[in-house]
């Protein structure tokens, strides 16, 4: 009796990166945590903008700076059925916006116990190196 061939291993996917975050990725090698901000408005701007601020409409006004990586939940989704089966090991996983401390948002995977996930439940960053690339991964904090 013959086998039906398995399906190949799927690798976790990796971010597609953009020129204009080239700054966030390269600070997240070295494990920190920026983001822009507009010295004419003050606004925080993420996703990475090339040197212009959505808020207040002016150009080479933006800055890098780097978070404290605190924050609190926003938002979030508790993942019980992989979309693909690279998660397959993963599952359940948190996903979720992240209000940070700094006024910025962020979408990404959110450690710690389903059961323990809430709107406004405190969260801090780590860093996890996936292929060439390091992504920020936040834990709840109790």
């Amino acid at each position: 009796m013959t086998q039906a061939p398995q399906p190949a291993i799927q690798e976790l996917p990796l971010p597609q990166v953009t020129q204009d975050a080239l700054p966030y990725w390269e600070a997240l090698k070295e494990e920190k945590l920026i983001f822009q901000r507009c010295t004419s408005c003050k606004s925080a701007i993420f996703p990475p903008r090339s040197d212009f601020c959505p808020y207040c409409n002016t150009y080479g006004q933006i800055e890098w700076e780097q978070s404290t990586g605190h924050g609190k939940v926003y938002s979030f989704s508790v993942v019980e059925r992989p979309p693909t089966s690279a998660w397959n090991d993963r599952v359940p996983y948190n996903l979720g916006f992240i209000w940070l401390d700094e006024d910025w948002v962020i979408f990404s995977e959110i450690r710690g116990a389903s059961k323990d996930m809430a709107i406004d439940a405190s969260v801090s960053v780590e860093y996890e190196t996936r292929g060439d690339f390091v992504l920020p991964i936040f834990n709840l904090r109790t």
